[in-house]
């Protein structure tokens, strides 16, 4: 998996390292330059040669090209591009899901700057904490029925910031998430709206109340 700097839940039982980022963060963008992309634009494989990326703000995706399988996503700052230096994997990319902010510095003067103040430790913390959330991802959307999966998606929206969220369709967010058939994901979120679980609004999740374990 290309570079898994995303959280896979922004819910997930293991801390956050926020220290480490908010310590590489202050080391790094003075450095930076700053760009901005809109809702659906890119950064690719390509583009991510020789750089370390600082997302800044907003909502963003790791993506696989071939499908458009959305793998991790993150509204919080992160630091992405290290692993993919040491250990290139083609046919990933990272998507806005909003508008978002970042900041890329080519790796020679990050490395630097880590070095010269004694980061590399922090580095490791979030390199860590990367690969943990991947793994966690896994858990929860593969090895589970239908209807286990959609839950655990629900529940990791309700978790994003209500701006975010409202600019997620649900049912299409929960197929490019999972590849599910549209008519399954359809039926299962009839049924919880019907049975008053959920409260969504022209397709967008305003509010899930306690699901059932079991379909």
């Amino acid at each position: 998996m290309n570079d898994p700097s995303f959280i896979a839940s922004e819910s997930a039982a293991n801390a956050r390292p926020d220290a480490a980022v908010e310590s590489l963060f202050t080391i790094f963008e003075p450095c930076a330059n700053l760009f901005t992309l809109e809702k659906g634009q890119l950064i690719t494989y390509q583009e991510m040669i020789g750089f370390i990326f600082l997302f800044r703000e907003g909502r963003i995706s790791l993506i696989r090209d071939e499908d458009n399988l959305y793998l991790a996503h993150t509204t919080q700052k992160s630091i992405f591009g290290i692993v993919n230096h040491f250990h290139p994997l083609h046919h990933y990319s990272y998507r806005a899901d909003v508008e978002s902010h970042f900041g890329c510095i080519p790796i020679p003067l990050a490395f630097e700057l880590v070095n010269q103040h004694q980061m590399w430790l922090s580095l490791m913390q979030i390199i860590s904490y990367q690969f943990s959330n991947i793994i966690s991802r896994d858990n929860r959307l593969t090895g589970h029925d239908s209807y286990t999966i959609i839950r655990n998606i629900i529940l990791e929206l309700m978790q994003l910031p209500e701006n975010v969220r409202k600019q997620l369709p649900l049912a299409s967010y929960i197929i490019k998430q999972t590849k599910l058939s549209r008519s399954n994901v359809m039926r299962i979120l009839r049924d919880l709206k019907e049975g008053d679980y959920i409260d969504t609004q022209r397709g967008i999740l305003i509010n899930a109340k306690k699901l059932p374990e079991k379909y």
